[in-house]
């Protein structure tokens, strides 16, 4: 994967985006549309919220090694993931 950065979003968090979408979508993200359906067909906000930090969850202890000056910019911009701020639909 490319070492570009889109917006200033580092690179390792377009490869944990592609884990994640492989994840839940199948390798190459064959499935993606009906991943994307069933996201956008939850309950709530806060259910969508929900799956997407499990999901992110069980990726967190399989990450690639970092280079130590970026682990800490890595680890900020997890748990950033995890406290979003979902307009008052969060937990």
């Amino acid at each position: 994967m490319s070492k570009f950065k889109l917006g200033g979003i580092p690179h390792h968090a377009y490869d944990l985006f592609y884990k994640l979408r492989d994840k839940v979508c199948g390798v190459g993200g064959e499935n993606w549309s009906k991943a994307l359906e069933a996201l956008l067909d939850t309950d709530s906000p806060v259910a969508a919220a929900q799956f997407l930090r499990e999901h992110a969850q069980e990726l967190k202890g399989r990450e690639p090694e970092l280079p130590e000056k970026e682990k800490g910019r890595h680890l900020r911009a997890l748990d950033n993931f995890h406290s979003l701020d979902l307009g008052g639909y969060g937990p």
